[in-house]
Formats: C-alpha cells, structure tokens, sequence
C-alpha cells in the first residue's frame, strides 16, 4: 500500500469510521518491516493492539487468583467476648439517648409559640424621625458594604485580566 492510502485510511480511522477490514489493513501495514517515515510514529499503536491481542494469561493465574481470593476471605477471629458486652451495652444506650432526644424534640415542637416567643413590641420604634434615621444608618452601611465588595470584585477582574494577557 501507498503513504497516500494508508493515510486516508488513518484518517477515517481515527474519525471512526473504517469498517474491520480496513482495520486489519491497517494493522497489517505496521505490522510490515519498513513503514514509510512519515507514519512511523503511528506503527506503536498497532503495534500494541497486536501484542495485546495475542497476550495470554498463563496457566497457574487461576490458581494464584483463587489463593488470594481464599486468603482475602479468611473470617476475623471473633472478638472478645468483653468487648462485645461493652458494645452491646453502649448500643442500648445510645439507642435510649436517642429515644430521649426524640421525646424532647416532639414535646418542644408541641409547646404554642405565646410561651418560647419573644415580645418584640418594647423594641420597636415609635418616634418617626427616628425611625428613618436608624433606617437611613441601616442603609448606608449596607451601601458601604456593598461598595467594598464591589471595589474587591473590579480589583481581582483587573489582576485576572492583567494574568490572561502575562500568559498569553
């Protein structure tokens, strides 16, 4: 075969669209002893598919796998026996502190809000020109704080903008 077919085979073969025969051609070629030096860096790929192919395994890896298998699935010996009390205990309690805990959380949850509420009426405002100036404090230090986050995302677009043009 010539550079130029090989080529256009190599082309479709990597768009994936070669049927199994040009495939075989393929590997056919760079299976050959002189390759044109044009396509010498794509005989490695054949080459490995080759080799892959008729890699086998040999006849004791059933064995070996089978050992390690069984070595794997020895059963733990057994844990002392006062351990596993204390487990069983400290299992039960936990399961009490959970019973505890669920018991205060419904009996929380059942309480009318008149009782754990607070009585936000002594803390209002009553005087109007008060009222608007704490608002207007309110506001200007949500301003100042939204200025600075502002002024932090315009510097940190500017030192990305000035790194993209260093790496470019």
């Amino acid at each position: 075969m010539d550079y130029k077919q090989i080529n256009g085979l190599l082309e479709r073969y990597f768009e994936g669209q070669t049927s199994l025969e040009e495939e075989q051609q393929l590997q056919q070629y760079f299976a050959q002893a002189v390759i044109d030096e044009r396509l010498q860096q794509f005989a490695p790929l054949f080459q490995f598919f080759e080799v892959e192919q008729t890699a086998a395994l040999d006849e004791q890896f059933d064995a070996r796998l089978l050992e390690a298998i069984e070595e794997q699935a020895k059963v733990v010996p057994m844990r002392s026996t006062g351990r596993r009390v204390i487990l069983r205990w400290l299992s039960r309690a936990a399961a009490i502190v959970l019973i505890f805990a669920a018991a205060w959380w419904v009996y929380d949850t059942q309480q009318p809000l008149e009782q754990t509420g607070i009585d936000w009426s002594k803390y209002e405002v009553t005087d109007p020109q008060l009222a608007f100036a704490l608002t207007q404090k309110a506001l200007k230090g949500a301003s100042a704080q939204i200025k600075k986050g502002s002024d932090m995302a315009q510097s940190e677009v500017k030192y990305i903008s000035t790194m993209t043009e260093i790496l470019k």
